[in-house]
């Protein structure tokens, strides 16, 4: 069964096997068994990439939801949105301006339609510079007037339920009035968050809930 022998080497074949064949073979099943070896211990653990470092997220490449903002940010005047998926499309639209330095404006039945009231008095506190609750529409108009009086770059959204909706609506072009139903001009946000045939982002109650505290705590 074993051929020739060497000091220290044993050799599988025939006798009549060429010199050169065991030693290649022996080399080459090492090498798949270091193989094999390397990628039962790499295999599932978690952050492992070559050189050590962890590894990176795939890259997002299209076919994704645009960023909310974007949307509203296109539509030029006071709009409201219906369907099913349009109060999620509003919680994504409000979380975005809070966490990217807008100012989200909202009176109480809104912020309780939107959010369920979850959010705690300290994380409000914190959050006064970018989101602003009021007891009521008219409370939160005069707030928008003295931003917008002040001047500056900053940007306004006012949540604002359809049916509670002040006559005329203020139009400014740092202002974007965002209407919780059928307004002039109105779009539909279908299930998943269809809009105008394009995927766009929609949260549910605790996922926004979720987003603003994580941002409250690097504030």
């Amino acid at each position: 069964m074993f051929g020739r022998a060497m000091p220290g080497v044993v050799f599988l074949g025939s006798p009549d096997s060429p010199p050169w064949r065991e030693p290649v073979l022996g080399a080459v099943l090492l090498m798949f068994a270091l193989f094999g070896l390397h990628r039962l211990l790499t295999r599932g653990t978690p952050g492992f990439s070559d050189g050590g470092h962890a590894a990176r997220p795939p890259a997002v490449t299209g076919g994704g939801p645009r960023s909310a903002l974007s949307r509203v940010r296109d539509a030029g005047c006071p709009t409201g949105f219906v369907g099913s998926g349009a109060e999620g499309f509003l919680r994504a639209v409000l979380v975005e301006v809070v966490t990217r330095g807008g100012r989200a404006v909202l009176s109480r039945p809104e912020f309780h339609r939107l959010l369920d009231g979850l959010l705690e008095p300290p994380l409000l506190a914190l959050l006064a510079s970018r989101l602003s609750v009021h007891e009521d529409p008219e409370e939160a108009a005069r707030r928008l007037e003295r931003c917008l009086s002040a001047g500056g770059e900053e940007q306004l959204y006012w949540f604002l339920a359809a049916d509670r909706a002040p006559e005329p609506l203020p139009e400014h072009e740092r202002l974007h009035v965002l209407l919780l139903g059928a307004w002039r001009h109105t779009r539909e946000v279908g299930p998943g968050g269809l809009l105008e045939g394009e995927s766009v982002p929609t949260l549910t109650v605790p996922e926004a809930v979720e987003r603003l505290h994580l941002f409250g705590l690097t504030l």
